[in-house]
């Protein structure tokens, strides 16, 4: 069976399918796994580590939907790439199958078999195919490192031999369905205080979102 990985084309997209580790694993296992070029590269996985685990190296994303058995992306394909994928093929990827109507149509049509990656439970049995809570951690992380970056200032109160600077105010919406950095990280980034006091707390009365002041110490 052959396994293709085309490049993600979506604007600001970094990651790949596949990493060459887990291309190894199934090459050993007896699958035939081929790549487009540069599509690990955003994510620091160059060619070359790709082609070292036994993965052919296809210039051109046309070519991987025309042959491959089992497509697989990270977001889910356009219009014109599920009328390049051969009959009888099958679609890994996020899909959000339940805000794509037009997805699951042109993939009906096109006689493709889909599994939507976003849609598997996060159940004990589904562990090792989590995608979902995986990528809310990251994104969380990252979120504040962004925030840190765009804010200008710094989150703790330093004390320095020229002086004090004091720590900075923050505010954020809290959903019960979303996800925000742990306390943990919020502490490392200086958004607890060690009483993990809160100088205000205004709750509406749904208690769906609540907004929360922090104070670094």
């Amino acid at each position: 069976m052959l396994l293709g990985i085309p490049l993600e084309t979506k604007d600001r997209e970094c990651r790949v399918a596949l990493t060459p580790d887990i291309c190894g694993q199934l090459i050993e296992a007896g699958f035939t796994v081929q790549l487009q070029k540069g599509a690990g590269l955003k994510s620091y996985y160059p060619d070359d580590q790709y082609i070292a685990k036994g993965v052919k190296l296809v210039n051109d994303a046309a070519s991987i939907y025309s042959s491959s058995d089992v497509v697989l992306k990270v977001n889910a394909p356009s219009p014109s790439e599920i009328s390049g994928m051969k009959k009888g093929a099958i679609l890994m990827s996020f899909m959000w199958a339940g805000t794509n109507p037009e997805l699951i149509e042109n993939c009906v049509k096109q006689g493709i078999s889909a599994f939507s990656v976003d849609a598997i439970p996060r159940i004990s049995r589904a562990q090792k195919m989590d995608a979902l809570s995986s990528q809310a951690n990251l994104a969380g992380y990252k979120s504040v490192i962004m925030g840190a970056n765009a804010l200008g200032k710094i989150f703790p109160m330093l004390m320095t031999a020229a002086g004090t600077i004091k720590a900075f105010q923050s505010s954020h919406l809290r959903s019960r369905c979303g996800r925000t950095p742990s306390n943990r990280n919020r502490k490392a980034f200086g958004f607890y205080c060690g009483s993990n006091r809160y100088s205000s707390r205004n709750k509406r009365t749904s208690g769906i979102i609540r907004r929360e002041i922090h104070h670094g110490e």
